[in-house]
């Protein structure tokens, strides 16, 4: 469940009890570490690696300090810009209705395609194994780790160029395991969560050809009144529903950050009735609460692979 930190959105504010609530959840209770300018993270050298670190792929909020660091209180030890050949970013990861329609997830390509073009572009960051942990955590249910071969991506280029012989480091993805039922164009992220993934990019000085294609990305509003009564109408009918499914993965969660397999049915069957609830009840009465068509028609209709 990608729900984040909205202090670098430039919307301030979520707009949703719901999504709020789980920002709050999401806080590393112990830390007390300011986020530190990405800038300032020296660049991993796998020859500096200590066996007790974990090299951990972030492609979605968590490119952004304010989250990473911030909210979720991660202390990266390095960090390296990649491109992941054998994965492709998607928006068909489910939501909030109304506030959080769908978040980024990172979808396999054909195994066979070794091509840069289209393939998910990403930072590496070099973390202890309890931070891994939390990490792991936070992010929720539904959600499984796997190791993917990172190509190093050539600084201050304007697009996206690999070193030609310098060999792919091998870091953890978290993958959805189920992305759920929803075709990828229905769905569009919120402004503030595409803020996100944007600041990130831009902290990190990811090629501006990606940072286009991100700021590209159609988002969902509620630009209709119907759509805002219904917003507000839905969140007061699932905070209490969900604040619990949350608020149990989360206390759940074992030293690994391993979420017992009972608990994720259980969170899981609570986000399929509150989508069932969208899709024949509110959506309806008050219109889409995943895509915003009418805002869709004047901006791009998704990320569209570089």
């Amino acid at each position: 469940m990608q729900c984040n930190n909205p202090s670098t959105a430039s919307t301030s504010g979520s707009g949703s009890w719901l999504v709020d609530m789980i920002l709050w959840l999401d806080q590393k209770s112990d830390s007390t570490t300011t986020p530190q300018l990405l800038r300032k993270l020296p660049v991993y050298d796998p020859r500096n690696q200590s066996k007790d670190t974990r090299l951990y792929l972030a492609y979605g909020s968590n490119l952004c300090s304010s989250v990473f660091q911030g909210n979720r209180g991660i202390v990266p030890i390095s960090a390296v810009n990649v491109v992941v050949p054998e994965l492709r970013l998607g928006w068909n990861l489910e939501g909030i209705p109304y506030a959080e329609p769908c978040y980024a997830n990172a979808e396999r390509r054909d195994n066979q395609t070794k091509s840069i073009h289209g393939a998910l572009v990403g930072v590496v960051y070099e973390i202890s194994a309890a931070d891994f942990s939390h990490m792991l955590r936070t992010e929720g249910q539904g959600y499984a780790e796997t190791e993917v071969e990172c190509m190093l991506l050539q600084p201050g280029s304007d697009t996206i160029r690999i070193y030609p012989h310098v060999p792919p480091i091998r870091a953890y993805a978290v993958l959805a395991a189920d992305a759920g039922h929803r075709p990828t164009k229905y769905m569009q992220p919120s402004q503030r969560y595409l803020d996100l993934l944007v600041t990130g990019a831009k902290e990190h000085r990811l090629p501006p050809q990606y940072i286009k294609a991100l700021e590209a990305v159609a988002t969902y509003r509620a630009s209709t009144r119907r759509q805002r009564i219904g917003k507000s109408l839905f969140g007061m009918l699932w905070f209490t529903p969900v604040f619990f499914a949350i608020l149990l993965e989360r206390r759940m969660a074992d030293h690994e950050g391993k979420i017992p397999t009972w608990v994720n049915k259980v969170v899981g069957m609570c986000f399929s009735g509150m989508w069932w609830t969208h899709d024949y009840w509110f959506k309806p009465i008050f219109g889409d609460g995943a895509c915003d068509h009418t805002f869709a028609s004047s901006h791009a209709s998704g990320y569209r692979p570089i």
